[in-house]
């Protein structure tokens, strides 16, 4: 089995989807992996992201990790056919499927993790930490106040309602100015 990562455009000029390849027993198999990378940020005769892309390490450590399940995928498979006298081929949807699901795993895990860094996810945590008390007054070292966090309940309604009626999306980078003399014309 031979994995191999391709872009989808080498001559992009801009950030182009990474796809995995796998040629298996002359059955290829080739699936998005949701990830993009600048071409200049690539080499494709290691399959690899350059130095020069910031968190190139992690990205790198991502690519092996996927080339390890596609691996385990075939071994699992192995394993569960070896009773068998003729070990039938891994049947290529199987394959595409499970990787699949693995890519998309690693996108809701993506995905949970930026919620976490987005302005309604950190807002939600210092919500949460209020409540549990794990949050407490600076000064004096006692827990918030019940009427205190109702009213952090109430300004979180009024700004989902300021972002719903003015279709201005609240994140960390668009709160300037501008946002504040907006939220208060509201």
């Amino acid at each position: 089995m031979k994995v191999n990562f391709n872009l989808k455009a080498s001559q992009a000029s801009d950030k182009t989807p990474l796809f995995v390849t796998v040629v298996y027993n002359t059955q290829r198999i080739r699936v998005h992996t949701n990830k993009s990378i600048d071409p200049k940020n690539w080499n494709p005769d290691t399959q690899k992201a350059r130095q020069s892309l910031t968190g190139y390490s992690s990205f790198n450590k991502w690519l092996k990790d996927v080339d390890a399940f596609i691996s385990q995928i075939e071994t699992d498979w192995l394993n569960q056919q070896s009773k068998k006298s003729a070990i039938p081929l891994l049947p290529s949807e199987l394959l595409k499927d499970k990787l699949r699901k693995y890519l998309s795993k690693e996108n809701k895990e993506e995905r949970e993790q930026n919620l976490k860094t987005s302005f309604w996810g950190s807002y939600d945590n210092f919500l949460y930490r209020m409540e549990n008390g794990t949050r407490v007054h600076l000064e004096k070292g006692t827990p918030i106040a019940p009427k205190t966090i109702f009213q952090f309940h109430n300004l979180k309604r009024h700004l989902l309602n300021f972002e719903k009626n003015t279709q201005f999306k609240i994140e960390f980078e668009t709160i300037d100015m501008n946002f504040y003399k907006k939220f208060v014309d509201y």
